[in-house]
């Protein structure tokens, strides 16, 4: 207590011109002295006896501020009745110095503050009124459909009335001071901040960006990059929005930025030990597979995850030093913030109170499949996740254990600890087909097939992802080849490119056309070594020339992107088989190649040619060769099949040894 008077002395000392300072009758010189021996609550009651003589000298009325902000006169009171009491004495103040920052400082961060706490709030009356009782408890409970804190259940019951009109007086006001405080102060970072927060509370980006530019301007401050990415990043101006929140990481201190990057949060609970132990190799292990766009050179999720912190930070913080709610947790880092940093900014968020005199706030907030509700018990917009105390909601049709967030955030935390809002504007349907051959030297070759629209500006690739990381990529422009199909009601075309992996990964293919985009990833398990065959490659044509998209032993495929044929169009197949015996230096194979419905019965039956079994196409060859690995070409013809689900099985058989290795693949007729 003794530091925190003296500094309270110090900045008065230093505010007070110096012709003031050599009048030991003065109260506020009293008052001062008092602060210097450590004497706070003497120094607090002549300031107060001193204002209500001369309520209007501003010396007094700054100090009296100080001092209620340090908690003096207001300590123990509730948050509601401390903030009026400063703010009063900054209303005073500002009456006779209207340009006074303190004075500025204290009711813009509380108008600040009001609107981002209740910008979303909503008032749920009650079904009883003091004429009856028109529904008991029971019957509410039994009336609402999982949880206590189903508004939309409420609703039915008793309208919410919007209050956001609290909220928006509260942001007229901030407007205003901010306004005046930058006349007198152009680079003062409070006011800068204070704007950007508001035009974030409202969502109104475009404003937001040229706020933080004028922010960065005036002051040169890192923190103004990052709030400039976070408006670029809501704008879904993403490129430039990694730009921005580089070069303010850049600037900022170690510590400050290590709190902006930190992904420990973002991992199942059952992996955090890994990160704690290494925490570079965890962190880009995360975003080598957390990167929702691989097309672009920079990591949307990543320009995401800070854009979240900053965003955090400006709405569900604690007041900086000498504001109304001072606190060392900062938005990020409260039991709100970093719910907002794993899943972003909740698509449906209201927030109301409940009781009169000591009203509790709470906080619901909704996302697409999942909910979280906070409470703040003294009404002073710190929040913490809710969970019911025993016998919460006890009787008939009690919700209680469903309302537990604290236990459901701990299960999240385990299996779904976060999630990325990036979207394309146009979510696009993408096709896309794998095929595994082995690769020369060991591992897989994957040949992958994927559906690009057929107008307009298409930019695709395919990647191939193992142990966290790209391995192998391929990247086009253009409109693909081959004919036209459909996915859905779109027109495609078809591009497909051969990856190389080590084995067991997953293939990721992308398409970005403009505001439509899509991506698709499907998994890669190893081939097994030995006698055996590849997947089979379906295609929609297969020539001798060995010009394609994909080229293999001298034959030029165009692969099929979905496994989605018309009837009537050849089926064409391509496989290989590994292995072979080699008898006086020939190999002697046999194909077999089945198709038959997916609902018909298999056996003995289906194997001869599918005869017996209804519809269905059976074919089979005899080759030779002189090599162990054979590529085999073929088509299946489909005209006399009706559409449907079927399955397309092809076996060979080492006719030298016996062996025989089959492989399958669902298609449809259409």
């Amino acid at each position: 207590m003794r530091l925190l008077s003296t500094l309270i002395a110090l900045a008065v000392v230093a505010a007070v011109p110096a012709r003031a300072q050599a009048t030991p009758d003065r109260p506020i010189d009293r008052a001062r002295s008092l602060l210097a021996s450590g004497d706070t609550v003497a120094a607090y009651g002549v300031v107060q006896a001193a204002v209500r003589e001369t309520p209007r000298d501003p010396d007094l009325r700054r100090l009296q501020i100080r001092l209620r902000l340090a908690g003096q006169g207001t300590r123990g009171m509730a948050f509601g009745m401390r903030s009026a009491h400063v703010a009063e004495a900054a209303r005073f103040l500002i009456r006779e110095v209207p340009d006074d920052t303190l004075a500025l400082a204290v009711l813009m961060d509380d108008a600040v503050l009001t609107a981002a706490r209740w910008h979303d709030r909503v008032w749920r009356g009650s079904p009883n009124t003091e004429v009856g009782t028109f529904m008991d408890e029971v019957e509410i409970r039994a009336r609402m459909s999982a949880s206590y804190f189903d508004l939309d259940a409420w609703n039915e019951i008793v309208p919410l009335l919007d209050q956001s009109v609290y909220a928006r007086r509260a942001h007229e006001q901030a407007v205003r001071h901010i306004a005046t405080w930058l006349a007198v102060d152009p680079a003062a970072p409070r006011p800068h901040r204070a704007a950007v927060t508001l035009a974030a509370v409202t969502r109104q980006w475009d404003a937001a960006l040229v706020l933080a530019s004028r922010y960065r301007a005036e002051t040169g401050a890192p923190e103004a990059d990052l709030l400039a990415g976070l408006a670029l990043f809501r704008l879904g101006r993403f490129e430039e929005a990694a730009g921005a929140v580089d070069a303010g990481l850049a600037r900022l201190p170690p510590a400050e930025r290590g709190r902006h990057e930190n992904i420990r949060r973002l991992l199942p609970t059952d992996r955090r030990a890994a990160y704690d132990a290494d925490p570079a190799a965890a962190t880009a292990a995360f975003w080598a597979t957390a990167d929702p766009r691989l097309l672009t050179a920079f990591n949307e999720r990543r320009v995401e995850h800070v854009a979240r912190v900053v965003e955090a930070d400006l709405l569900l913080g604690a007041g900086p030093s000498g504001a109304l709610r001072p606190g060392e947790a900062r938005g990020a880092d409260t039991a709100d913030g970093q719910i907002w940093v794993r899943y972003g900014r909740p698509p449906v968020s209201r927030s109301y109170r409940v009781g009169g005199a000591n009203p509790v706030a709470y906080r619901v907030w909704d996302y697409d499949g999942f909910r979280f509700v906070f409470e703040d018990l003294d009404f002073s917009g710190e929040f913490r996740t809710f969970s019911p105390p025993a016998g919460a909601f006890a009787g008939p049709g009690s919700r209680a254990a469903n309302d537990d967030y604290v236990l459901q955030e701990r299960e999240m935390a385990r299996s779904d600890p976060q999630r990325s809002q990036v979207v394309f504007a146009q979510p696009l349907e993408v096709s896309a087909l794998v095929s595994r051959f082995r690769a020369p030297g060991g591992g897989v070759e994957a040949v992958v097939a994927w559906g690009v629209p057929s107008v307009g500006r298409v930019r695709s690739g395919a990647f191939a992802i193992a142990s966290g990381a790209v391995v192998d990529r391929a990247v086009m422009e253009g409109t693909g080849r081959g004919p036209v199909t459909r996915v859905g009601c779109d027109p495609v075309r078809t591009q497909a490119a051969t990856l190389r992996m080590p084995g067991s990964g997953a293939v990721r293919v992308e398409v970005d056309a403009g505001v439509a985009g899509g991506a698709a990833t499907v998994a890669v398990a190893p081939l097994a070594e030995g006698f055996g065959v590849s997947d089979l490659l379906l295609a929609r044509s297969v020539d001798e020339d060995g010009r394609g998209p994909v080229a293999r032993d001298g034959l030029g495929i165009v692969p099929a992107s979905r496994a989605v044929f018309a009837v009537g169009d050849p089926v064409y197949v391509v496989v290989e088989a590994y292995g072979l015996a080699l008898a006086e230096g020939r190999t002697r194979y046999s194909v077999e190649a089945m198709l038959r419905p997916a609902d018909r019965r298999g056996g003995l039956l289906g194997r001869v040619f599918g005869r017996g079994q209804g519809r269905g196409v059976a074919v089979r060859t005899e080759g030779e060769g002189d090599r162990p690995d054979e590529t085999v070409a073929f088509f299946v013809d489909i005209r006399d099949q009706r559409p449907g689900a079927y399955t397309l099985s092809v076996t060979i058989r080492d006719e030298a040894t016996g062996a025989a290795a089959a492989s399958d693949r669902s298609i449809v007729l259409e």
